[in-house]
């Protein structure tokens, strides 16, 4: 199993912003409100010195992701959209 963690395409962007709607509704039953609000952060974010998306990848699949955002204290960071495929929970990428 090869597992890596590398900044996002913007196509992996896109993946990941529907996983999360699909997830939150799926998994948690959170409606369309927060679904959608947590897609449009992925779907919004553009790259900074500061900030990333990272992808999860294992063995070449989109397993996860994460974004590191710049907080106000100019020496933290901020962790946002956390998520793993299901089928990839346990495997050690996350």
């Amino acid at each position: 199993m090869i597992r890596m963690i590398r900044p996002a395409s913007k196509q992996e962007i896109a993946c990941f912003a529907e996983a999360h709607r699909r997830v939150y509704r799926e998994e948690y039953r959170w409606g369309p409100v927060f679904c959608d609000y947590a897609a449009h952060i992925a779907e919004t974010f553009v790259r900074s010195e500061r900030e990333e998306f990272f992808a999860a990848v294992i063995d070449g699949q989109p397993a996860g992701c994460i974004m590191l955002c710049a907080a106000e204290e100019p020496t933290v960071g901020q962790l946002r959209l956390f998520l793993m495929e299901k089928a990839y929970r346990g495997t050690g990428v996350g």
